[in-house]
Protein backbone atom coordinates (compact mmCIF):
# COMPACT_ATOMS: atom_id res chain seq x y z
CA UNK A 1 0.00 0.00 0.00
CA UNK A 2 1.57 3.06 -0.71
CA UNK A 3 1.67 5.76 1.66
CA UNK A 4 -0.54 8.91 1.22
CA UNK A 5 1.98 10.91 3.12
CA UNK A 6 4.72 10.96 0.59
CA UNK A 7 2.61 10.27 -3.13
CA UNK A 8 1.65 13.71 -3.38
CA UNK A 9 5.45 14.94 -3.32
CA UNK A 10 5.46 14.63 -7.15
CA UNK A 11 3.22 16.19 -9.83
CA UNK A 12 1.45 13.37 -11.49
CA UNK A 13 -1.88 12.62 -13.56
CA UNK A 14 -4.39 11.72 -10.14
CA UNK A 15 -7.85 13.28 -11.19
CA UNK A 16 -8.42 15.99 -9.07
CA UNK A 17 -11.87 18.27 -10.00
CA UNK A 18 -11.25 20.82 -6.73
CA UNK A 19 -8.23 23.56 -7.22
CA UNK A 20 -5.76 22.03 -8.46
CA UNK A 21 -2.22 22.89 -6.86
CA UNK A 22 0.16 23.05 -9.25
CA UNK A 23 -1.88 25.19 -11.73
CA UNK A 24 -1.90 27.71 -7.93
CA UNK A 25 2.17 27.72 -8.38
CA UNK A 26 1.76 29.92 -11.49
CA UNK A 27 -1.11 32.28 -10.19
CA UNK A 28 0.78 32.48 -6.90
CA UNK A 29 4.67 32.21 -6.27
CA UNK A 30 5.73 32.63 -2.41
CA UNK A 31 8.69 34.13 -2.01
CA UNK A 32 9.91 32.39 1.22
CA UNK A 33 13.72 31.95 1.55
CA UNK A 34 14.18 34.40 -1.06
CA UNK A 35 16.79 37.80 -0.12
CA UNK A 36 14.79 40.94 -1.20
CA UNK A 37 17.01 44.80 -0.75
CA UNK A 38 15.05 46.21 1.69
CA UNK A 39 15.59 50.21 2.05
CA UNK A 40 16.39 49.92 5.80
CA UNK A 41 18.04 46.42 5.15
CA UNK A 42 17.68 45.29 8.88
CA UNK A 43 15.87 47.44 10.90
CA UNK A 44 16.18 45.95 14.74
CA UNK A 45 16.56 47.01 18.43
CA UNK A 46 20.29 48.02 17.47
CA UNK A 47 19.24 50.48 14.91
CA UNK A 48 17.97 54.61 15.66
CA UNK A 49 14.48 53.46 13.57
CA UNK A 50 13.87 50.58 16.07
CA UNK A 51 12.13 53.06 18.99
CA UNK A 52 10.07 54.87 16.26
CA UNK A 53 7.87 51.81 16.20
CA UNK A 54 5.91 50.77 19.24
CA UNK A 55 4.87 47.30 18.10
CA UNK A 56 8.03 46.54 17.10
CA UNK A 57 10.13 47.86 20.70
CA UNK A 58 8.30 44.85 22.67
CA UNK A 59 9.87 42.02 22.98
CA UNK A 60 10.38 39.10 19.95
CA UNK A 61 8.24 36.70 21.94
CA UNK A 62 5.55 39.03 22.55
CA UNK A 63 5.68 40.84 19.06
CA UNK A 64 5.35 37.38 17.62
CA UNK A 65 2.43 36.48 19.70
CA UNK A 66 0.99 39.67 18.34
CA UNK A 67 1.63 38.64 14.66
CA UNK A 68 0.04 34.90 15.26
CA UNK A 69 -3.63 36.42 15.52
CA UNK A 70 -3.26 38.21 12.44
CA UNK A 71 -5.07 37.28 8.95
CA UNK A 72 -3.29 35.78 6.32
CA UNK A 73 -3.60 38.92 3.88
CA UNK A 74 -2.21 41.25 6.62
CA UNK A 75 0.44 38.87 7.31
CA UNK A 76 1.67 39.18 4.01
CA UNK A 77 1.57 42.65 4.17
CA UNK A 78 3.46 43.02 6.79
CA UNK A 79 6.23 40.78 5.44
CA UNK A 80 7.15 43.72 2.63
CA UNK A 81 7.77 45.93 6.25
CA UNK A 82 11.26 45.35 6.79
CA UNK A 83 13.57 42.06 7.32
CA UNK A 84 13.45 41.92 10.77
CA UNK A 85 9.43 41.78 10.80
CA UNK A 86 9.40 39.63 8.16
CA UNK A 87 12.20 37.55 9.98
CA UNK A 88 9.58 37.65 13.02
CA UNK A 89 6.45 36.10 10.53
CA UNK A 90 8.69 33.44 8.95
CA UNK A 91 10.30 32.42 12.13
CA UNK A 92 6.59 31.58 13.28
CA UNK A 93 6.12 27.82 14.02
CA UNK A 94 2.17 28.13 12.59
CA UNK A 95 3.37 29.97 9.53
CA UNK A 96 6.30 27.59 9.15
CA UNK A 97 4.34 24.23 9.31
CA UNK A 98 2.04 25.51 7.01
CA UNK A 99 4.28 26.89 4.42
CA UNK A 100 6.22 23.64 4.91
CA UNK A 101 3.56 21.16 4.81
CA UNK A 102 0.85 22.55 3.21
CA UNK A 103 2.07 25.89 1.04
CA UNK A 104 -1.09 25.28 -1.63
CA UNK A 105 -3.28 26.39 0.99
CA UNK A 106 -1.72 29.88 1.45
CA UNK A 107 -1.38 29.99 -2.16
CA UNK A 108 -5.45 29.30 -2.61
CA UNK A 109 -5.80 31.55 0.01
CA UNK A 110 -4.00 34.64 -1.75
CA UNK A 111 -5.22 33.70 -4.97
CA UNK A 112 -8.86 33.09 -4.38
CA UNK A 113 -9.40 36.98 -1.99
CA UNK A 114 -9.96 34.84 1.25
CA UNK A 115 -6.72 35.46 3.01
CA UNK A 116 -8.50 38.43 4.98
CA UNK A 117 -10.78 36.09 6.20
CA UNK A 118 -8.68 33.66 7.54
CA UNK A 119 -6.46 33.88 10.43
CA UNK A 120 -3.03 32.25 10.98
CA UNK A 121 -4.53 30.16 13.91
CA UNK A 122 -7.59 29.14 12.42
CA UNK A 123 -5.46 27.81 9.68
CA UNK A 124 -2.84 25.74 11.44
CA UNK A 125 -5.65 24.50 13.71
CA UNK A 126 -7.23 22.99 10.27
CA UNK A 127 -3.76 21.32 9.87
CA UNK A 128 -3.10 20.12 12.92
CA UNK A 129 -7.04 18.76 13.25
CA UNK A 130 -8.39 15.29 11.21
CA UNK A 131 -11.74 16.02 11.95
CA UNK A 132 -14.16 17.73 9.12
CA UNK A 133 -15.67 20.85 10.69
CA UNK A 134 -18.67 20.72 9.38
CA UNK A 135 -19.67 17.19 10.06
CA UNK A 136 -18.45 18.14 13.98
CA UNK A 137 -20.23 20.85 14.16
CA UNK A 138 -23.87 19.64 12.64
CA UNK A 139 -26.74 18.51 14.09
CA UNK A 140 -25.95 15.10 14.42
CA UNK A 141 -22.14 16.04 15.57
CA UNK A 142 -20.05 13.19 14.16
CA UNK A 143 -16.20 12.20 14.07
CA UNK A 144 -14.73 12.01 9.51
CA UNK A 145 -11.33 12.37 8.61
CA UNK A 146 -11.65 15.58 6.55
CA UNK A 147 -8.57 15.19 3.58
CA UNK A 148 -9.62 18.82 1.96
CA UNK A 149 -10.22 22.88 3.02
CA UNK A 150 -12.98 24.91 2.49
CA UNK A 151 -11.97 27.99 1.19
CA UNK A 152 -14.67 30.06 2.74
CA UNK A 153 -14.10 29.80 6.27
CA UNK A 154 -10.17 28.30 6.51
CA UNK A 155 -11.76 24.25 7.60
CA UNK A 156 -11.56 21.07 7.16
CA UNK A 157 -13.69 19.40 5.38
CA UNK A 158 -14.49 16.13 4.55
CA UNK A 159 -15.37 15.11 0.80
CA UNK A 160 -19.31 14.44 1.41
CA UNK A 161 -19.49 17.59 2.77
CA UNK A 162 -17.74 19.45 0.01
CA UNK A 163 -20.27 18.11 -2.37
CA UNK A 164 -23.86 17.65 -0.50
CA UNK A 165 -23.87 19.82 2.50
CA UNK A 166 -26.45 22.80 1.99
CA UNK A 167 -24.64 25.53 4.48
CA UNK A 168 -21.55 25.11 1.78
CA UNK A 169 -23.94 26.47 -1.66
CA UNK A 170 -22.60 29.36 -2.77
CA UNK A 171 -23.96 31.81 -5.06
CA UNK A 172 -22.65 34.14 -7.21
CA UNK A 173 -22.11 37.92 -6.58
CA UNK A 174 -23.80 39.13 -9.42
CA UNK A 175 -26.63 37.07 -8.58
CA UNK A 176 -26.49 39.03 -5.05
CA UNK A 177 -26.40 42.29 -6.65
CA UNK A 178 -29.20 41.61 -8.85
CA UNK A 179 -31.33 40.32 -6.39
CA UNK A 180 -30.45 43.62 -4.21
CA UNK A 181 -31.15 46.24 -6.98
CA UNK A 182 -34.82 44.90 -6.68
CA UNK A 183 -37.63 47.49 -5.53
CA UNK A 184 -38.56 45.51 -2.94
CA UNK A 185 -35.82 43.60 -2.06
CA UNK A 186 -35.04 42.37 1.69
CA UNK A 187 -31.53 41.45 1.88
CA UNK A 188 -29.35 43.45 3.92
CA UNK A 189 -25.76 41.85 3.41
CA UNK A 190 -23.48 43.88 1.49
CA UNK A 191 -20.79 42.17 -0.12
CA UNK A 192 -18.44 43.35 2.13
CA UNK A 193 -19.54 41.54 5.07
CA UNK A 194 -18.58 38.37 4.25
CA UNK A 195 -15.37 36.20 2.53
CA UNK A 196 -15.82 36.14 -1.64
CA UNK A 197 -13.81 34.00 -3.43
CA UNK A 198 -12.37 34.89 -6.57
CA UNK A 199 -12.02 31.47 -8.33
CA UNK A 200 -9.21 30.31 -10.27
CA UNK A 201 -10.05 29.34 -14.01
CA UNK A 202 -9.90 25.48 -14.66
CA UNK A 203 -11.54 22.52 -15.41
CA UNK A 204 -14.11 21.89 -12.25
CA UNK A 205 -16.19 18.70 -13.11
CA UNK A 206 -16.37 15.17 -12.46
CA UNK A 207 -16.18 14.74 -16.72
CA UNK A 208 -12.84 15.61 -16.58
CA UNK A 209 -12.60 15.02 -20.54
CA UNK A 210 -16.23 16.78 -21.48
CA UNK A 211 -16.07 19.53 -18.91
CA UNK A 212 -15.78 23.01 -19.89
CA UNK A 213 -13.01 25.62 -18.67
CA UNK A 214 -15.04 27.70 -16.36
CA UNK A 215 -13.84 31.56 -16.47
CA UNK A 216 -13.15 33.40 -13.29
CA UNK A 217 -16.39 34.33 -10.90
CA UNK A 218 -16.95 35.61 -7.53
CA UNK A 219 -18.67 33.17 -5.04
CA UNK A 220 -20.11 33.51 -1.33
CA UNK A 221 -22.24 31.47 1.04
CA UNK A 222 -26.58 31.72 0.13
CA UNK A 223 -26.47 30.98 3.92
CA UNK A 224 -24.44 34.13 4.90
CA UNK A 225 -27.10 36.13 3.17
CA UNK A 226 -30.01 37.96 4.85
CA UNK A 227 -32.74 39.50 5.30
CA UNK A 228 -33.54 42.92 6.92
CA UNK A 229 -34.95 42.65 10.55
CA UNK A 230 -38.19 42.43 10.81
CA UNK A 231 -38.70 40.98 7.33
CA UNK A 232 -38.40 36.89 5.54
CA UNK A 233 -36.81 36.48 2.02
CA UNK A 234 -39.46 36.65 -0.54
CA UNK A 235 -40.01 33.50 -2.99
CA UNK A 236 -37.84 34.74 -5.73
CA UNK A 237 -35.07 35.36 -3.33
CA UNK A 238 -35.02 32.49 -1.64
CA UNK A 239 -35.13 30.06 -5.36
CA UNK A 240 -32.53 32.20 -6.61
CA UNK A 241 -30.12 31.78 -3.28
CA UNK A 242 -30.82 28.27 -2.10
CA UNK A 243 -33.19 26.25 -4.94
CA UNK A 244 -36.17 24.56 -4.64
CA UNK A 245 -36.13 23.15 -1.57
CA UNK A 246 -39.19 20.66 -1.27
CA UNK A 247 -37.15 18.27 -3.86
CA UNK A 248 -35.85 14.91 -2.49
CA UNK A 249 -32.63 14.09 -1.06
CA UNK A 250 -29.87 13.09 -3.38
CA UNK A 251 -26.08 12.24 -2.63
CA UNK A 252 -23.79 12.59 -4.81
CA UNK A 253 -20.02 11.11 -5.36
CA UNK A 254 -18.12 14.45 -6.05
CA UNK A 255 -15.22 11.98 -7.84
CA UNK A 256 -18.17 9.42 -9.81
CA UNK A 257 -18.48 11.01 -13.53
CA UNK A 258 -22.59 11.32 -13.17
CA UNK A 259 -23.20 8.80 -15.83
CA UNK A 260 -21.60 5.90 -13.54
CA UNK A 261 -24.39 6.63 -10.91
CA UNK A 262 -27.82 5.04 -11.02
CA UNK A 263 -31.14 7.18 -11.26
CA UNK A 264 -32.81 7.37 -7.37
CA UNK A 265 -34.83 10.33 -8.79
CA UNK A 266 -38.15 10.65 -6.79
CA UNK A 267 -40.53 10.87 -9.93
CA UNK A 268 -40.27 10.78 -13.96
CA UNK A 269 -38.91 13.69 -15.64
CA UNK A 270 -37.38 14.57 -12.89
CA UNK A 271 -35.51 17.82 -12.91
CA UNK A 272 -32.47 17.92 -10.45
CA UNK A 273 -32.17 21.15 -8.42
CA UNK A 274 -28.46 21.43 -9.55
CA UNK A 275 -27.65 22.69 -12.98
CA UNK A 276 -24.03 21.55 -14.23
CA UNK A 277 -22.63 25.38 -13.70
CA UNK A 278 -23.93 25.41 -9.73
CA UNK A 279 -22.31 21.95 -9.33
CA UNK A 280 -19.09 23.37 -10.62
CA UNK A 281 -19.42 25.99 -8.42
CA UNK A 282 -18.85 23.37 -5.63
CA UNK A 283 -15.48 22.35 -6.46
CA UNK A 284 -13.86 25.93 -7.02
CA UNK A 285 -14.02 26.36 -3.46
CA UNK A 286 -11.66 23.54 -2.26
CA UNK A 287 -8.27 22.16 -2.15
CA UNK A 288 -6.70 19.04 -1.18
CA UNK A 289 -5.51 19.86 2.25
CA UNK A 290 -2.67 17.49 4.34
CA UNK A 291 -3.27 16.39 7.85
CA UNK A 292 -0.02 17.01 10.19
CA UNK A 293 0.42 14.30 12.80
CA UNK A 294 1.26 15.57 15.98
CA UNK A 295 4.82 14.55 15.50
CA UNK A 296 5.37 16.48 12.97
CA UNK A 297 7.39 13.87 10.97
CA UNK A 298 5.09 13.36 7.69
CA UNK A 299 1.50 14.56 6.38
CA UNK A 300 -1.10 12.34 5.66
CA UNK A 301 -3.99 13.24 2.93
CA UNK A 302 -5.90 10.25 3.55
CA UNK A 303 -7.09 7.34 1.28
CA UNK A 304 -10.49 6.24 0.32
CA UNK A 305 -11.85 2.81 0.86
CA UNK A 306 -11.71 0.37 -1.86
CA UNK A 307 -13.92 -1.77 -0.79
CA UNK A 308 -16.94 0.52 0.18
CA UNK A 309 -16.35 2.40 -3.06
CA UNK A 310 -16.74 -0.99 -5.12
CA UNK A 311 -19.86 -2.06 -2.99
CA UNK A 312 -21.26 1.40 -3.59
CA UNK A 313 -20.72 0.54 -7.80
CA UNK A 314 -22.29 -2.68 -7.40
CA UNK A 315 -25.42 -1.51 -6.04
CA UNK A 316 -25.69 1.53 -8.23
CA UNK A 317 -24.97 -1.45 -10.86
CA UNK A 318 -27.62 -3.53 -9.61
CA UNK A 319 -30.09 -0.72 -9.82
CA UNK A 320 -29.57 0.17 -12.98
CA UNK A 321 -30.03 -3.58 -14.57
CA UNK A 322 -33.27 -3.75 -12.97
CA UNK A 323 -34.47 -0.22 -13.52
CA UNK A 324 -34.14 -1.15 -17.18
CA UNK A 325 -35.82 -4.75 -16.80
CA UNK A 326 -38.95 -2.59 -15.42
CA UNK A 327 -38.91 -0.13 -18.23
CA UNK A 328 -39.05 -3.87 -20.31
CA UNK A 329 -41.48 -4.85 -18.83
CA UNK A 330 -44.05 -1.78 -18.87
CA UNK A 331 -43.09 -1.46 -14.77
CA UNK A 332 -42.42 2.01 -13.37
CA UNK A 333 -38.94 2.44 -13.05
CA UNK A 334 -39.21 5.02 -10.25
CA UNK A 335 -36.94 4.52 -7.11
CA UNK A 336 -38.72 3.76 -4.20
CA UNK A 337 -38.09 5.75 -0.85
CA UNK A 338 -36.38 2.80 0.60
CA UNK A 339 -34.39 2.09 -2.19
CA UNK A 340 -32.91 6.18 -2.22
CA UNK A 341 -31.93 5.96 1.28
CA UNK A 342 -30.06 2.83 0.67
CA UNK A 343 -28.24 4.63 -1.93
CA UNK A 344 -27.67 7.85 -0.34
CA UNK A 345 -26.14 5.69 2.21
CA UNK A 346 -23.57 4.28 0.30
CA UNK A 347 -22.68 7.01 -1.01
CA UNK A 348 -21.96 8.69 1.83
CA UNK A 349 -20.04 6.14 2.89
CA UNK A 350 -18.07 5.66 0.06
CA UNK A 351 -17.10 9.39 0.33
CA UNK A 352 -15.44 8.62 3.47
CA UNK A 353 -11.94 9.08 3.57
CA UNK A 354 -8.97 7.59 6.19
CA UNK A 355 -5.53 8.02 7.27
CA UNK A 356 -2.94 5.90 6.46
CA UNK A 357 0.47 7.00 7.94
CA UNK A 358 1.65 5.24 11.54
CA UNK A 359 1.91 9.30 13.08
CA UNK A 360 -1.42 9.53 11.83
CA UNK A 361 -2.89 6.44 13.79
CA UNK A 362 -1.14 6.91 17.19
CA UNK A 363 -2.87 10.10 17.36
CA UNK A 364 -6.15 8.77 16.15
CA UNK A 365 -6.12 5.75 19.12
CA UNK A 366 -5.08 8.88 21.62
CA UNK A 367 -8.34 10.35 20.59
CA UNK A 368 -10.08 7.04 21.15
CA UNK A 369 -9.32 6.92 24.34
CA UNK A 370 -10.76 10.52 25.09
CA UNK A 371 -14.18 9.63 23.24
CA UNK A 372 -13.91 6.34 25.41
CA UNK A 373 -13.90 8.42 28.41
CA UNK A 374 -17.22 9.98 27.78
CA UNK A 375 -19.15 7.51 26.28
CA UNK A 376 -19.20 8.73 22.92
CA UNK A 377 -19.31 6.66 19.90
CA UNK A 378 -15.71 5.35 18.71
CA UNK A 379 -15.32 6.67 14.98
CA UNK A 380 -13.49 4.68 12.36
CA UNK A 381 -10.75 7.31 11.86
CA UNK A 382 -7.75 5.39 10.09
CA UNK A 383 -7.37 2.69 6.93
CA UNK A 384 -6.33 -0.14 9.61
CA UNK A 385 -9.37 -0.23 11.73
CA UNK A 386 -11.83 0.05 8.67
CA UNK A 387 -10.02 -2.92 7.23
CA UNK A 388 -10.89 -4.98 10.09
CA UNK A 389 -14.65 -4.34 9.40
CA UNK A 390 -14.02 -5.63 6.23
CA UNK A 391 -12.49 -8.74 6.96
CA UNK A 392 -15.68 -9.85 9.20
CA UNK A 393 -18.45 -8.74 6.21
CA UNK A 394 -19.84 -11.23 4.00
CA UNK A 395 -19.92 -10.84 0.12
CA UNK A 396 -22.55 -12.42 -2.24
CA UNK A 397 -20.87 -14.48 -4.68
CA UNK A 398 -22.67 -12.62 -7.98
CA UNK A 399 -20.80 -9.61 -6.38
CA UNK A 400 -17.79 -11.19 -6.03
CA UNK A 401 -18.02 -12.54 -9.45
CA UNK A 402 -18.86 -8.65 -10.67
CA UNK A 403 -16.11 -7.86 -8.77
CA UNK A 404 -13.53 -9.31 -10.55
CA UNK A 405 -14.62 -8.41 -14.24
CA UNK A 406 -14.16 -4.75 -13.28
CA UNK A 407 -11.04 -3.68 -14.36
CA UNK A 408 -8.99 -1.01 -13.11
CA UNK A 409 -8.98 0.89 -9.88
CA UNK A 410 -12.19 1.01 -7.52
CA UNK A 411 -13.32 4.53 -8.95
CA UNK A 412 -12.30 4.39 -12.84
CA UNK A 413 -11.27 8.63 -12.35
CA UNK A 414 -8.67 8.27 -9.83
CA UNK A 415 -5.63 5.12 -9.20
CA UNK A 416 -5.46 2.54 -6.75
CA UNK A 417 -2.70 4.58 -4.89
CA UNK A 418 -5.68 6.79 -3.71
CA UNK A 419 -7.47 3.86 -1.96
CA UNK A 420 -6.79 1.84 0.88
Amino acid sequence: MSCSCCSHDEKTTIFEPFIDRFVLLTHCRLDNGRTKAFRNPHTGPQTNEWHDSKLQSLPIELYQACLSYLDLATLTAMRRVSQYTRHAIESLYQYQELYEHAPQALRACLSTGVAPHIPLRRLHHALTTMECYYCRTSDTPRSTFGSYLSLYEGRRICLFCLRNNELLKPVELMTLITLRCQKNSTLCSTPTSFPIITTLPGHYSPIPSAAPRSPRTSLLLAYSITSTPEQTLNEKERLALFGNSRTATTYHHPLISPSDESDISPAANYIPPETPKQIAHLYMSAISFPYLPSSKSCVDYGVLCGDCNLHMRYEEYRWKEEQRNRRMNGQDPTASLRTRERINKLRKKACKMYTVSEAALKDVCDRQDVLRKWEEDVPEMSIQEHKLFHAKEKISKIEVQWRKSVKGPPLPLLKHDRFG
